[in-house]
């Protein structure tokens, strides 16, 4: 699985260039997500437009990979996700524990204002 990645000042966007969400894409980008953040590149922006078909038992390596890089104080959000792949995320529920939103602006927006959250949120402490 192969990935074209654009390192932005404060986000990594990896962009799969595969066509289909599975086992093996989801492993691969957590692997590649794991070498990214040890790199001091933790957010990323996974921009899934190129994916036309999904495997529904691998939503759950989506979700673990969430869980993963908001427990080392980092940002995931993933946007371009085709409509029928929506639905099918939505009716497994997973549209509500991972972030998606519809356009690179607002992924950038999240991205973000969630970068000020945690600073905010330091310095209170």
């Amino acid at each position: 699985m192969q990935f074209k990645i654009d390192t932005k000042d404060f986000y990594t966007h990896i962009i799969p260039v595969g066509n289909r969400i599975d086992a093996i894409m989801t492993g691969v980008l957590r692997e590649k997500w794991s070498e990214l953040a040890q790199k001091g590149n933790a957010n990323a922006l996974i921009d899934l437009s190129n994916c036309t078909e999904a495997d529904t038992t691998s939503f759950a390596d989506l979700i673990r990979l969430h869980e993963e890089v908001y427990s080392s104080a980092a940002s995931l959000v993933f946007t371009g996700v085709q409509e029928h792949i929506m639905k099918e995320l939505k009716k497994e529920h997973v549209d509500t524990q991972i972030n998606i939103v519809p356009t690179m602006a607002e992924a950038i927006d999240m991205i973000s204002m969630e970068m000020l959250e945690r600073d905010l949120f330091d310095e209170e402490s």
